[in-house]
């Protein structure tokens, strides 16, 4: 598989979106706390954006430290392997939550079996960049037993939407791309209302197109992360923006990029609408793997990034 494979898996996201209902009694709860890794993390982080506060992620590292009332852990895990959520899974079991785990297979399955926790298998992808609609499929359902909410259907609408837009999307990417090209890394701003976005958008310019970025808030370049940009000349910087954000960051948004665009960097701004963030997620993907044909290089797994994972998963093994 190449880069012009995954263009093509990208182009059939709209048909895998297939929701998984659970095969087992959920018991309803007042909130979720959820753990994931890299591409796993975003259908977390997006379901917690649209729910409000009743899913809390954990941040990377975090575990789970003493056991909160009414409320239920969820595990994801797209490969099955990704050993810092399945110690997360245990560390919450041991505490007495009610866990619930969502993957293909794997590792966290046979932990799921072990220890009586409630599984849900998903289908899998060459990479897990490209398993958005299967992770989604497996996690919206039980987020709506679970709450009572209405995720899945939001959800549905989303990628029908995208199936609809494909063309243009696909048009844009090609542009941002050439935005994105001639340099080793860049610069990327977010919102908190747009983070799920963002935190995406970094993991797969890094692994499709192999550029480092400079993430942050624009609440924190305001005040220390604007002093080094007078360094270096010419870079592509993007704001992740919503117009959810309130005044006082759509200000500071277009405050720094007068100042970088003044200093030189091409600055460009990314609007995320709530009911589009599939189409935007598509759009940015996309475009890195654009990127990384124009870049000529290898949009899959480094040796490095193979290697490390594979001494990891013997931690636990």
């Amino acid at each position: 598989m190449d880069a012009n494979d995954m263009l093509a898996f990208y182009e059939s996201w709209p048909g895998l979106f297939s929701p998984i209902k659970p095969n087992f009694e959920v018991k309803r709860v007042r909130s979720i706390i959820a753990s994931g890794y890299g591409a796993s993390l975003i259908p977390l982080m997006m379901i917690s954006e649209l729910s409000g506060e009743t899913v809390r992620v954990l941040q990377p590292g975090q575990m789970p430290r003493t056991l909160e009332s009414d409320t239920a852990f969820l595990a994801v895990s797209h490969s099955g392997d990704t050993i810092e959520t399945i110690n997360a899974l245990i560390k919450a079991k041991d505490l007495g939550y009610e866990c619930i785990a969502v993957g293909g297979g794997g590792i966290i399955e046979q932990k799921s079996r072990e220890m009586g926790i409630k599984f849900i298998r998903i289908k899998t992808a060459t990479t897990s960049r490209l398993g958005l609609p299967y992770l989604i499929s497996g996690i919206s359902p039980v987020v709506d037993e679970l709450l009572g909410t209405s995720l899945t259907p939001a959800f549905q609408n989303m990628f029908i939407s995208l199936s609809k837009s494909i063309k243009n999307l696909g048009a844009e990417a090609k542009s941002i791309a050439e935005f994105e090209n001639g340099s080793s890394y860049m610069g990327l701003y977010f919102s908190n209302n747009a983070a799920s976005v963002a935190h995406r958008f970094r993991y797969v310019i890094s692994e499709n197109a192999k550029i480092h970025s400079i993430f942050e808030n624009i609440m924190e370049v305001v005040h220390n992360g604007i002093t080094a940009w007078e360094m270096t000349y010419g870079l592509p910087v993007f704001m992740i923006r919503t117009n959810l954000d309130d005044d006082i960051t759509s200000q500071r948004f277009d405050l720094i990029s007068q100042a970088l665009g003044a200093l030189g960097h091409r600055v460009k701004s990314v609007w995320v609408k709530k009911e589009e963030m599939i189409n935007t997620l598509f759009m940015l993907d996309l475009s890195t793997v654009y990127l990384s044909i124009l870049r000529k290089v290898n949009p899959f797994s480094t040796q490095t990034q193979a290697m490390v994972r594979e001494k990891i998963k013997k931690d636990l093994l």
